[in-house]
């Protein structure tokens, strides 16, 4: 349940307290938290006005006291657990939120400044008959702006989102550059082994970590492996074609390409199929 102003939820606040006291409750000031273990929780939700009522059921049901707590604003606790949850945290401490985004959610509310140190809601508690009960009042006031907030704040995570998704892909377009340069290299393609072809990596690229390398050296497998190789026996099948068209016969060609009679009848069947997918 929620009130305008904090003055109100102080005045409730008081009210409750010097009921309490007047009543014979022990009233115990601090921080109230509820211990999900217990089997039941009652909560108050009466009319506005009527708050002394709680006490009123405090002492009937035989309560002994009651737990009193009075919570204060500081904006930048709330930001900086917005952003602690949101995990836009330090980079070196991941309790603690990234100060400079802090600093900037700061600046965008820095009307509420002014609200620092009122109170935004009151907790009291107490235990009876294996249950326990609650009155909880929340300032409006603070609701709207932890709303606002998370606005803020998501706008803040969509961005970084956004630019890391921007990053990554500028990362990848240049890893597969580098992956499609090295699996063109001619030393690549004679290498007889992942060792020669991680070695040639590391020779390509010596200002790169290792890891790095060996990301690079993986793409570059694939792509050798389903593009280059296809692309270098297109070729030669276009050139066997070409010398056929001349009148050299499967040995010649064969002969001229340093492939063997069957190679070269592959190649001569490529080259034919790609002539009749070209025809239709």
């Amino acid at each position: 349940m929620f009130r305008e102003s904090s003055d109100e939820l102080d005045q409730i606040h008081a009210l409750l307290v010097a009921s309490a006291v007047e009543a014979g409750l022990t009233v115990v000031p601090g921080q109230v938290s509820y211990a999900g273990d217990h089997s039941a929780k009652w909560q108050w939700a009466g009319t506005p006005g009527e708050e002394a009522s709680f006490v009123d059921l405090a002492l009937g049901l035989g309560a002994k006291g009651l737990y009193a707590e009075k919570l204060t604003f500081s904006l930048s606790d709330l930001v900086g657990s917005k952003l602690v949850d949101s995990y836009l945290r330090d980079e070196d401490d991941s309790e603690s939120p990234d100060i400079r985004l802090a600093g900037l959610v700061e600046r965008k509310l820095k009307a509420h400044h002014k609200q620092n140190g009122q109170t935004y809601a009151i907790n009291h508690m107490f235990w009876a008959g294996g249950v326990f009960h609650e009155l909880f009042l929340g300032a409006t006031w603070f609701e709207e702006l932890a709303d606002e907030i998370d606005t803020i704040v998501q706008g803040l995570k969509d961005q970084q989102l956004a630019e890391g998704v921007a990053t990554r892909n500028q990362e990848t377009r240049l890893r597969h550059e580098r992956a499609e340069q090295l699996a063109r290299d001619e030393r690549y393609g004679k290498a007889r082994n992942d060792k020669q072809r991680e070695l040639i990596a590391e020779e390509t690229f010596p200002d790169l970590y290792f890891g790095e390398v060996r990301n690079i050296n993986a793409i570059a497998k694939y792509i050798y492996q389903d593009v280059v190789l296809a692309e270098q026996e297109q070729a030669a099948a276009q050139e066997a074609a070409r010398l056929r068209a001349g009148g050299d016969s499967v040995s010649v060609i064969a002969a001229k390409l340093g492939l063997t009679k069957e190679k070269a009848q592959r190649l001569l069947y490529l080259a034919d199929q790609d002539t009749t997918g070209e025809e239709q």
